[in-house]
C-alpha cells in the first residue's frame, strides 16, 4: 500500500489497524517533518503506532522525499 497523504498517514493506519494486523501488507509512506507538525503528530508517533503492529521500518533509498518501507515481521 503506497500511501501519500501529505501528513495524515498516522490518522489513516490508525483506522487501517484491523487491516495492518489481518491483511499485514507493506506499506511505502512519506514521512516529511513539514507535514507532521501540521498533522499534529511526530515521525516516532507513526513509527511506533507501525512497531506495536509488529512492522519493521527501514528508509526507502533513491527517492526525493523521506520515505519509509514497512513489512511485517
Amino acid at each position: 500500500v503506497k500511501m501519500d497523504i501529505e501528513g495524515g498517514e498516522l490518522w489513516a493506519l490508525r483506522g487501517a489497524e484491523k487491516l495492518l494486523r489481518e491483511e499485514r501488507p507493506v506499506l511505502v509512506c512519506e514521512v516529511f517533518e513539514q507535514l507532521e507538525a501540521r498533522s499534529g503528530y511526530g515521525r516516532e508517533d507513526l513509527f511506533r503506532l507501525l512497531r506495536q503492529a509488529v512492522y519493521e521500518i527501514e528508509p526507502l533509498s533513491g527517492v526525493w522525499s523521506p520515505t519509509i518501507v514497512a513489512r511485517p515481521k
